[in-house]
Order: C-alpha cells, then sequence, then structure tokens
C-alpha cells in the first residue's frame, strides 16, 4: 500500500510540473520571440553597417589608389601638450602622405587641390597631434588618423576622395 501511494503522488507531483511547463511555455513564449526579433535586426544592422565598410575596401585595387606625399620630406614637427607637473616641451615629427581613389568623382578635380592646400592639411595633422601628451601619442596614432580624415573629408575638400591617412614615420621626444 505505501507503494501505490508512493507511485500516486509522483504521478500527481509528475503530471502538475508538466502542467506548469505548459503554461509557462505559453506565457514566455511570446516574449522570447519578441526579444529574438529584436536582437536578430540590431545584428542584422551592425552586419550590414561591417559588411558595407569592409565591401567598400576590398573594391580598390592597388592600381586605384593613388598616394599623395608632402613636399617636405623631413616630416611634420608638433608641439606635444603638456603634462601636469612637466616643465620640459615634448615634440612630435610625423611623416605623413594621404592615400586617395583615383576612382572617386571628385578625384580629377580635387587632386590638383591637395598640394596646394598642403599647408592648410599639415595645420589638421598639427592639431589633431598636438592634443595628446608624451605618454599617450603613440597609443593614439590610429585616432589621430581617424581625426585628421575625419577633418579633411568633411571640412577641408568637402569629399571622400581620400581615405586614408598614413603616418610612415612617428618619433615623439
Amino acid at each position: 500500500m505505501k507503494k501505490n501511494i508512493l507511485t500516486v503522488i509522483i504521478l500527481a507531483t509528475t503530471l502538475i510540473n508538466m502542467t506548469l511547463m505548459i503554461v509557462m511555455l505559453f506565457v514566455f513564449l511570446p516574449n522570447v520571440k519578441q526579444t529574438n526579433r529584436l536582437i536578430t535586426k540590431v545584428a542584422q544592422t551592425v552586419d550590414l553597417e561591417l559588411e558595407n565598410v569592409v565591401v567598400k575596401e576590398e573594391k580598390l585595387s592597388i592600381s586605384d589608389i593613388d598616394t599623395y606625399k608632402p613636399t617636405d620630406i623631413t616630416g611634420l614637427t608638433a608641439n606635444l601638450k603638456k603634462e601636469q607637473g612637466d616643465s620640459k616641451t615634448h615634440y612630435a615629427v610625423v611623416k605623413w602622405s594621404l592615400v586617395m581613389n583615383k576612382n572617386h568623382k571628385d578625384y580629377s578635380k580635387m587632386e590638383p587641390l591637395v598640394e596646394a592646400n598642403e599647408g592648410r592639411i599639415k595645420e589638421v595633422i598639427r592639431t589633431e597631434v598636438e592634443k595628446y601628451t608624451i605618454n599617450n601619442v603613440q597609443e593614439n596614432k590610429e585616432n589621430i588618423k581617424a581625426d585628421v580624415l575625419k577633418v579633411l573629408q568633411d571640412d577641408v575638400f568637402g569629399s571622400d576622395f581620400i581615405i586614408s591617412v598614413s603616418f610612415s614615420d612617428f618619433v615623439t621626444e
């Protein structure tokens, strides 16, 4: 008799457990589907942005790229921002070049303006480099390049025919 009662209790507990699981399934399933749709949309948006950047870079072959090197071969000298408590003046010497897309619609019109605006380009690079101290300028080279590129594309030339800024030499003292 004790075995039968124990079997009935186990069976009743199993049925109650299964009933509660089914109720939970119907309560939580719609919310899970909505969350899954939201996550999928966000992931697709991020993937699309990354794919667009990669595709844009992959379309350019080496023959479609032109490099402008400045006339001054010694490099651009910029004062670095002083750190608190440091009385010494620190400098950075940057040898730079611009990488341009020959197939861009503005290339033929803008390419002659690059040499004419070399002074403005140097000033943009100098301004961005001077924002950093001796201790953090080396680790922020990529940020400096990105900021210089953005200013050149948006403010100086108003076109994105310049696709990157390169620093062939970046010496600090």
